[in-house]
């Protein structure tokens, strides 16, 4: 079998080559509730041993085995996945590995050589199943067929574009005022509310690759995502924002209909590390529009936005994305488990 053929603990580099093809694929990644940048994403480490958990939890799987080495010394390894969410979607379930499973893992190694917590990325089983838990694994299947909606109303799978959000495209690309760019300097990963369960904020929030449902009402349009269990509440019913409210991640939002397009505008925001971006905080002074469109052969959504933060942008920053709608698609929403949340900042 593969794996009785494989030492019993091997960690190498990739060579030069590889490294530079893995770098152009994926600078600055942001799948999943916080960057990557604690990882060494030029590198490569290669793992065998036994199962002893597997913890299915939000926003991030932990798996754990013991690993030994050629003396039989056991070193214990916390492998990161995905969020259960994305496992499912693969056909990953909490019963895909058991304690006491031999299993081989290829990841990324955190560059704190002390560390011993990798980015699981293409697991090997005995029976030679590959299991994908790493963050480059597949989206969600397209429809066979098509579906065509008739407004907005439905479930729609956001496009992930992690260039608009991640702080390494954003360097030298975004009009950042001087608190802006020192911030952008100083961002290592860490500085995120993701590590106390507070979601992102919009836009960022779209641009993540997830499941969204839109329901429209007499007084308010609601989009909630199954990422980080987010709710966005938009007010059509004439009403303006309050002159003073309490500040929020999702703000305060009021909208209003050209035609079929729902026009979005957006004050109120808390202060949030990650709020415009990785790297990109947001102030009480953010303002952000936004325009939600059915395309016209009804099979996508046009998103776009534009956003505006005096305290640390220059000037507006547009962007947006499409969403395909899929009523095939069952909406699963999940607590964020604090511990989970904060693990990890053990590769530091």
């Amino acid at each position: 079998m593969l794996l009785a053929k494989l030492t019993r603990f091997n960690v190498f580099r990739i060579s030069v080559g590889c490294a530079v093809l893995v770098v152009s694929l994926v600078v600055g990644p942001v799948r999943g509730h916080h960057s990557y940048y604690m990882y060494d994403l030029q590198g490569s480490v290669m793992l065998e041993g036994r199962v002893t958990e597997f913890e299915y939890t939000y926003p991030h799987g932990y798996i754990t085995i013991e690993v030994p080495d050629e003396r039989g010394v056991v070193e214990v390894w916390e492998i990161e996945t995905v969020s259960p969410i994305e496992l499912r979607d693969r056909g990953i379930a909490a019963s895909a590995l058991a304690v006491g499973d031999w299993i081989r893992i290829g990841g990324f190694p955190p560059r704190n050589p002390e560390r011993r917590l990798v980015a699981g990325n293409v697991i090997t089983k005995a029976d030679g199943t590959e299991l994908v838990v790493g963050i480059f694994g597949p989206d969600i299947p397209g429809p066979a067929v098509a579906a065509i909606a008739t407004s907005l109303v439905g479930i729609w799978q956001t496009e992930a574009d992690f260039a608009q959000i991640s702080f390494k495209n954003i360097l030298g690309s975004w009009p950042l005022t001087e608190k802006g760019r020192d911030a952008l300097a100083r961002f290592d990963g860490s500085q995120t509310p993701s590590v106390d369960c507070v979601p992102y904020a919009p836009p960022s929030l779209f641009l993540q690759g997830h499941v969204a449902s839109v329901a429209i009402g007499d007084t308010a349009v609601i989009i909630r995502t199954n990422y980080d269990d987010s709710d966005r509440i938009i007010y059509v019913d004439g009403r303006p924002h309050p002159d003073s409210a309490e500040p929020t991640t999702q703000g305060h939002s009021i909208g209003h209909w050209e035609d079929d397009a729902l026009i979005v505008d957006t004050i109120h925001f808390t202060e949030h590390l990650t709020g415009n971006a990785l790297g990109v905080p947001a102030g009480f002074g953010k303002h952000l529009t936004e325009r939600f469109e059915l395309s016209e052969d009804g099979t996508k959504l046009n998103y776009s936005y534009s956003i505006q933060d005096p305290e640390f942008l220059t000037g507006p920053v547009t962007g947006g994305s499409q969403w395909t709608y899929r009523p095939d698609v069952e909406p699963v929403r999940a607590t964020c488990d604090l511990e989970s949340a904060r693990r990890f900042l053990d590769a530091f």
